[in-house]
């Protein structure tokens, strides 16, 4: 059932539906739900069992929530989008550019430490955790390759996005302009406030790092943030981050075409009451998930 939480109404692109399937509240790329041997889906935080949150789709396992609550909604979640009783590839994100190729017949009995994942296997499902981080899922439509990153400031100033492409195109068909990528709900520049230690990292991993950078001192260029100590006549300067932006323009220059890349604006910061957010609830908040898997 299509259902109205608001959120496609800012999608960058409008390439997103919003579905309400058992009881929960779902996002989908209507490019990727085009392909009919694919299943994804983008969670909210609308229609679980969770302690806490209460009654919230938490789909992470927190030391707030019981392991039993996490499970139904997981299993909840997959049913939810056609992906019952396919084995699932776990993963302990350290917000690194580690990628991991899935190629085992048997599911993995221990999370594998990465933040993306690849695999050719059919009714395997690939997952990753937000909560504010970019969720990203790219699908190689000739080979039936598929991945899933997680994209954080450290992630994507390491190139997760571009390394991800790279991995993709070794095991799958080789053609970059063939792939489908899909971002996520994740915190816009709007509320993603940063210090000038991110923006260094940016600098140093790839030129042109500046253009995804605000200042939030009037006046002041990202090119030449303030330096030294801080005091009552030098501020600290902070940013606002646009990591959206650096993930698509990453995903441009690995070689996906523009058209062939659906993003959501929808600000994980801006509603934390759709979306769960670290930032904006402090750290104490339930993770979303973003799944994807061939089915044949």
């Amino acid at each position: 059932m299509v259902t109205d939480l608001g959120l496609t109404d800012r999608n960058s692109n409008g390439k997103f539906v919003e579905l309400k399937e058992k009881g929960l509240h779902l996002l989908k790329s209507e490019m990727l739900a085009a392909i009919p041997w694919l299943r994804h889906g983008f969670s909210t935080r609308l229609g679980g069992r969770s302690i806490f949150p209460p009654g919230a789709l938490n789909l992470g396992f927190t030391d707030s929530d019981s392991r039993e609550a996490v499970e139904a909604n997981r299993m909840a979640f997959f049913e939810a989008l056609g992906m019952d009783g396919f084995s699932v590839v776990r993963l302990r994100q350290t917000h690194s550019s580690q990628i991991a190729l899935f190629e085992s017949t048997r599911p993995s009995p221990a999370a594998i430490e990465a933040d993306a994942v690849v695999t050719r296997l059919p009714q395997v499902i690939l997952t990753v955790l937000t909560a504010d981080c970019v969720p990203l899922l790219i699908v190689d439509p000739e080979s039936r390759t598929v991945g899933a990153v997680h994209a954080g400031w450290r992630g994507t100033a390491q190139g997760i996005a571009a390394k991800t492409v790279a991995t993709l195109l070794r095991h799958g068909s080789g053609s970059a302009f063939q792939l489908c990528a899909s971002m996520g709900p994740s915190i816009g520049p709007c509320c993603y406030e940063v210090g000038v230690e991110v923006l260094r990292s940016f600098q140093k991993e790839f030129t042109g790092a500046d253009r995804y950078f605000s200042s939030l001192l009037p006046g002041r260029d990202p090119a030449h943030p303030v330096r030294g100590p801080s005091g009552p006549d030098r501020p600290v300067e902070r940013f606002s981050l646009d990591l959206l932006a650096a993930n698509r323009d990453q995903l441009v220059e690995a070689g996906v075409l523009p058209e062939n890349i659906s993003i959501s604006a929808s600000c994980t910061g801006c509603h934390p009451e759709l979306l769960f957010s670290y930032r904006k609830e402090n750290g104490h908040t339930g993770r979303m998930m973003a799944a994807i898997a061939s089915v044949e």
